[in-house]
């Protein structure tokens, strides 16, 4: 049995029909947990699209709540619902998504995220308008945080379109909901890691960025924000998910990006309270790239943990690699 079929999968009757009969070009896919309250606005948000031929995979991560009521209320028949009988994380939701998709582009959404009306409409246009080479076409976001709001990609990103590999070397700046993908992107190169969250945006794009090129909308046509309960503030998750890609993609990164995500865990790990973890991580960024930082970060480890930590609080500057 694979995958899909050992899951509940609830599909309206009047959707099966429609499926017998035609095949949505685009596949727009939205996983949530326990987010009743505010999947219904996402939802509606893709529903809303002036470019209209779409089926929406909602994949419910096994919600506690009444998600499958909320997605149920919609009588739309390009809606699928698709539950897991157990919680496996947004990178495994995504994947049951993908591989249930019948569309040749896959979109991503999130559950407390707006799409603008005419998001898919440009990105549609955009894939009419390039090569097959190109495998990713991403608008541009506004992300609230913490009563501010920024605009993705950031303005310090050197190039965002085409081969964008010594871009994404530096940072993750594609959010998985700005993207739509050629289903052949994943069959060339597999589908998000379920063993990393999060991050497994970023490790996704390097590795479709190795093979494809991307192009960018350059508008704000999707606006969210970030959560208090997301996993992209959990300092534990963030260093374990950068060591992963660390592993698996040392390759793709120059000495100066290696030592910078190498600081990155190795800090990140002194203030999680593992020196010895922290000191092998610190090393390595000093190999690759002697910065004064680096090399006063590893000092600092070594003398003791207080006295890393008394200078990170005192000095904050002298974290950024």
């Amino acid at each position: 049995m694979s995958e899909l079929a050992s899951q509940t999968l609830i599909t309206p009757l009047y959707n099966i029909c429609s499926m017998a009969d035609s095949r949505s070009e685009v596949s727009v896919i939205l996983p949530t947990y326990d987010r009743a309250d505010l999947v219904s606005d996402s939802i509606r948000s893709v529903l809303d699209q002036t470019f209209e031929d779409f089926e929406l995979i909602v994949v419910d991560d096994a919600s506690n709540d009444d998600t499958a009521g909320v997605v149920q209320g919609f009588a739309d028949d390009r809606i699928r619902y698709i539950k897991h009988e157990q919680n496996k994380g947004a990178p495994a939701a995504r994947n049951t998504g993908i591989e249930a998709a019948e569309g040749d582009i896959i979109a991503f959404q999130d559950s407390d995220d707006q799409w603008h009306p005419r998001k898919l409409e440009k990105q549609m246009e955009a894939f009419e308008s390039v090569s097959s080479d190109v495998g990713v076409v991403y608008t541009g976001m506004n992300r609230g945080r913490e009563h501010s709001e920024v605009y993705l990609p950031y303005t310090g990103v050197e190039k965002a379109e085409g081969d964008i590999q010594c871009s994404l070397q530096q940072q993750n700046f594609i959010p998985t909901q700005v993207a739509a993908v050629r289903k052949d992107c994943f069959d060339a190169v597999g589908p998000f890691d379920e063993n990393m969250t999060p991050l497994e945006d970023w490790e996704l794009w390097i590795r479709i960025s190795r093979q494809f090129q991307f192009r960018l909308v350059d508008e704000p046509l999707v606006t969210g924000e970030v959560l208090p309960d997301s996993l992209s503030t959990d300092q534990r998750a963030l260093v374990e998910a950068r060591k992963r890609i660390i592993a698996k993609h040392r390759d793709y990164f120059s000495d100066r990006t290696l030592a910078r995500h190498s600081f990155y865990v190795g800090h990140g790990s002194m203030k999680l309270r593992h020196p010895k973890e922290a000191r092998s991580f610190l090393l390595q960024a000093m190999r690759a790239n002697p910065h004064p930082r680096h090399v006063s970060a590893l000092v600092l480890s070594i003398l003791s943990l207080r006295i890393y930590l008394f200078a990170y609080h005192h000095y904050k500057n002298w974290q950024r690699a």
